[in-house]
Parts: structure tokens; sequence; C-alpha cells
């Protein structure tokens, strides 16, 4: 296991969801940075979550190349976080991006 792994996974155990999201950003840094499978769209929706109040963590998903981020909010701020995101981000054919809102459950299982 590397050591951001274990770092996440103490975090999580521990409840410091503050010390998650650092790891997320630097997560995404690392994606882009060493492995250049980010793009210039995922980027700038990670700036733009990175730089919104409420906003714990950001890093893209998937498979690179596009795709889609995932944030971790503060529950107070997911309706300010969607509206910054709606108003300074558009898709490179000008659309506005989806948003999917989850919430963390606490194991797996049927529902």
């Amino acid at each position: 296991m590397n050591w951001r792994s274990s770092d996440v996974c103490e975090a999580l155990n521990n409840g410091n969801f503050n010390e998650f999201g650092k790891q997320m950003y630097s997560s995404h840094t690392g994606l882009k940075e060493k492995y250049e499978v980010s793009c210039a769209e995922l980027d700038l929706l990670v700036e733009i979550a990175k730089n919104t109040q409420g906003v714990i963590g950001a890093r893209m998903m998937g498979g690179g190349f596009g795709g889609c981020t995932i944030n971790l909010l503060e529950k107070n701020a997911i309706a300010n976080f969607k509206n910054i995101i709606l108003a300074q981000y558009k898709t490179p054919e000008g659309k506005a991006p989806e948003i999917y809102e989850v919430v963390i459950a606490e194991e797996t299982g049927l529902i």
C-alpha cells in the first residue's frame, strides 16, 4: 500500500475529513503532473472547487483525459458550490456541467 492510501485510510478512520480533503487535492496534483492523465477542464473544476468556501477536497476521478471530478463539501456549502460551478464552468461545447449529489454511507449494504 502506498503512503497516500495509508494516510487516507487513517484520516477516514479518525473522522478527519480535512486531512482526507488535503489528500484528495494532492492526489489530483499527482494525477495531473506525475501521470499526466488530467485535462484542462478537470483541472479547472478542481481549481474552482479549491477556491470555493466549504469545499474540503476535490480531484478528478475515472479513467482520466476527461470525465468528472469528485468533491467533498461541508453540508451547508452544497447549494453555493452548485451555483458557483454552474456560473464559472461550461463544457468545451458550451453546456452546463451535470452535478450529482451523493451522501457518504457508513458501509455497503442493500438499499
